[in-house]
């Protein structure tokens, strides 16, 4: 299985007591990089601990059961059970809020870990940490002497806001800083401080923007036509808009997979993927939860909380998300497709709806929808949902996304 760090090609490891950083700006990946950094150590039979800062204990976990799934299908993984159990007995999660993280509040943290739980992690990840903030100097040094103390190397995720030189926002204390930056269908990931060496001026490690699974060659310039086989459609393969999606797919030779269960008959049985009463509470979401997001109410059948439960499939390991319906006035989209949209929205993946009253597309960006000019799929897996009651225009809409990536 692929190990991150060591393809970095370090001059070193780093040591316990120093501190890494992640940084990009807002949805490019830092969580699935520091996430495939744990994986890593967990199968070496090391601990991790895993501090969350404005995030779900459920999002973090998710996010390591799709980035071990993606890691065991790319290297052909011999024994995923005994794999799943020992990130289980090796990894501890805590979800704070932002505000309420401090070097006291870690050190406690860790040793009830130790305490209980007999963890003794090789490395501790905060993710989410402000360390930009005036006093972010003071409280990293902290933090380093916490790490020391527990013989761990820190490693924390850092969000560069606009145009910002990373270069300085690198306070002192920081040993090792990584930048992941997106660059056309690809993401490089550049060294901005390698301990007490110069760092290399070229890209150190390209990275699928879609999966942050680290790619073994530069890649194609995304001017450059793209291989169709090399993408996967994942959908519901429901009448309508995913049905659509489907035969767009099937014709341009994408590879689908289309989430149902017992007793539902999709329209599209190409790539069918039957979800297991076990895969489908995966996807599980508060019926509280579900109607504030969506300002709605909904039936409570066990067939409907079932569709939702499979959109959770579709749209968790996409790289972006592709809707034909209709935006309403409270910015959510009308039915069961307004889900896959929230989702989207709450993941911060890109999510781009084609809105058939105004036969345009539009893009979320910065909390409201926006015009946009008609899209193209960028990243190798992505979500494509909609309304059953899709219009000419809608097909129409589907079928020119299709031909802009794949025939221009």
């Amino acid at each position: 299985m692929s190990n991150l760090v060591n393809r970095l090609k370090l001059p070193r490891a780093p040591e316990a007591g120093e501190l890494v950083v992640v940084l990009s700006r807002a949805g490019v990946g830092k969580t699935s990089f520091l996430v495939q950094v744990a994986l890593a150590e967990i199968l070496s039979k090391r601990d991790v601990v895993h501090i969350a800062l404005g995030q779900t204990l459920r999002d973090i976990q998710q996010r390591y059961d799709t980035l071990f799934a993606d890691l065991a299908d790319a290297s052909g993984f011999p024994d995923r059970d005994a794999a799943r159990a020992a990130i289980a007995s090796r990894r501890a999660i805590q979800a704070i809020r932002p505000g309420d993280l401090s070097p006291d509040r870690l050190k406690t943290c860790l040793e009830d870990f130790q305490q209980h739980l007999n963890l003794h992690p090789a490395i501790v990840l905060i993710d989410g940490f402000d360390w930009t903030a005036e006093d972010g100097g003071d409280l990293l040094a902290a933090y380093k002497k916490l790490a020391r103390g527990f013989k761990a190397v820190l490693w924390f995720s850092g969000l560069i806001h606009g145009e910002s030189d990373p270069l300085q926002l690198l306070p002192a204390a920081i040993d090792l800083a990584i930048s992941l930056e997106p660059d056309g269908s690809s993401v490089r990931a550049r060294l901005l401080k390698t301990f007490d060496r110069p760092p290399p001026p070229e890209p150190i490690l390209w990275l699928d923007p879609t999966t942050l699974l680290a790619i073994d060659t530069e890649p194609v310039p995304c001017t450059i036509l793209r291989e169709a086989s090399g993408f996967t459609l994942l959908s519901g393969g429901a009448r309508g808009a995913e049905a659509e999606f489907g035969a767009c797919a099937e014709k341009y030779g994408v590879f689908e997979k289309h989430f149902s269960f017992a007793g539902r008959k999709p329209a599209r049985t190409r790539g069918l993927v039957l979800l297991t009463p076990d895969e489908l509470r995966q996807g599980d979401v508060s019926r509280a939860y579900l109607e504030s997001r969506m300002k709605r109410k909904y039936r409570k059948t066990e067939d409907f909380n079932k569709v939702l439960q499979s959109i959770w499939h579709q749209v968790n390991p996409a790289g972006e998300v592709f809707a034909v319906g209709v935006i309403m006035p409270d910015k959510t989209v009308k039915g069961g497709t307004g889900w896959a949209v929230e989702l989207a929205k709450h993941q911060k993946k890109p999510v781009h709806v084609y809105d058939q009253e105004h036969d345009d597309w539009f893009t979320w960006t910065s909390g409201d929808w926006r015009l946009a000019a008609p899209p193209t799929i960028r990243h190798t897996r992505f979500a494509g949902t909609g309304t059953r009651s899709i219009t000419p225009e809608g097909k129409r809409a589907i079928r020119e996304l299709f031909e802009r990536t794949f025939t221009e």
